[in-house]
């Protein structure tokens, strides 16, 4: 990542053209079981209801996210950065997915609005 650098414990992991969902699933559920975060899981997804989206709420509820974890859909960078900056600061993923939903929600406006007299 240029902005921060490389960070522990961030991970990327893009769905493959024509990849299958139940294949992203089990990739997905390996860097979370390889990460072994300690403070636990929280993921970051694009669009609601996507092949990402799904397979973070699956494994999240069986279990294989670990004992605590938190989904976040409709991620942007800002975003990603403030939960970079801010899991130290956190006490578990959904204090952070909240803080991150937060950032994300203040972030969204429509800038040619703001601009114009009176807008």
């Amino acid at each position: 990542m240029l902005v921060l650098g490389r960070r522990e414990g961030v991970l990327a992991l893009g769905l493959q053209p024509g990849e299958a969902p139940a294949n992203y699933a089990e990739r997905m559920a390996r860097y979370a079981e390889d990460a072994a975060l300690e403070r636990g899981v929280l993921v970051l997804t694009d669009l609601l209801g996507g092949t990402p989206h799904q397979a973070a709420l699956g494994l999240g509820r069986s279990g294989r996210l670990g004992p605590s974890w938190a989904v976040v859909t409709g991620a942007n960078l800002g975003m990603l950065l403030e939960a970079i900056l801010q899991r130290g600061a956190c006490t578990s993923p959904l204090e952070l997915a909240r803080a991150v939903a937060s950032v994300g929600r203040a972030q969204i406006t429509s800038s040619t609005e703001d601009m114009s007299p009176g807008g």
